[in-house]
């Protein structure tokens, strides 16, 4: 897929232009820089750096043995319109995607209503496979990096709503088993890229960019 980048970039004549990639689009941007260093004179990441060969499947069964989110499920009327959509996620979610965001993601039936996600499951699938630990060791140009950290404890605690100590518990080891993981991917950003510029964001996950 780096090479799918690079040629968009001779397609358009760009001149070591500054690319920016968001969650998986950051390993086609460590792979182009590392293979081409001449090609790019910066690069930014939005929540991209994460390891993708870490297993979950622990982290996964213990969160099975808590409470769900309390957050309801959008119904037939929330999946209306697009902006019904967008009203529902700010009641159970606190943010919006952007229309042209939902748009893109999900299919809009013929009545402008909202229908499931366009990318089957299969395609994530086959994204992960063979994938590898970041390095990125032979990146020689300026980076920056925006981070998610996961959300406190206490704002977890509001969320899930843990029904006893030992429910607890378990959030707690979940909250510091992902704070490790994002430190983990911090620390491995900065070791391959000493001068690497961090920014880390409270709050929604960076899925969303503002319009104006």
């Amino acid at each position: 897929m780096a090479n799918d980048v690079l040629a968009v970039i001779d397609s358009l004549r760009l001149e070591r232009p500054i690319l920016l990639g968001h969650f998986l689009g950051g390993k086609e941007l460590t792979a182009l820089a590392t293979e081409h260093p001449k090609r790019v004179s910066g690069l930014i990441y939005i929540d991209s750096t994460a390891d993708p060969t870490y297993d979950w499947t622990a982290n996964t069964e213990r969160r099975k043995r808590l409470p769900p989110p309390a957050v309801p499920r959008p119904t037939q009327q929330d999946l209306a319109s697009v902006q019904a959509y967008r009203d529902w996620q700010v009641r159970a979610w606190g943010y919006a995607m952007p229309a042209g965001d939902i748009s893109s993601v999900f299919g809009i039936n013929a009545d402008g209503s909202v229908a499931p996600h366009k990318t089957p499951p299969f395609v994530g699938d086959a994204i992960f496979q063979g994938t590898k630990k970041p390095d990125y060791s032979g990146i020689r140009v300026p980076l920056l990096a925006f981070f998610a950290p996961p959300p406190p404890l206490e704002q977890q605690v509001k969320t899930v709503q843990p029904l006893n100590e030992e429910q607890r518990a378990i959030l707690q080891s979940l909250y510091e088993e992902e704070l490790a993981f994002s430190h983990t991917a911090s620390s491995t950003l900065k070791k391959g890229v000493p001068d690497a510029r961090i920014v880390e964001i409270q709050g929604p996950p960076i899925i969303c960019f503002c319009p104006k």
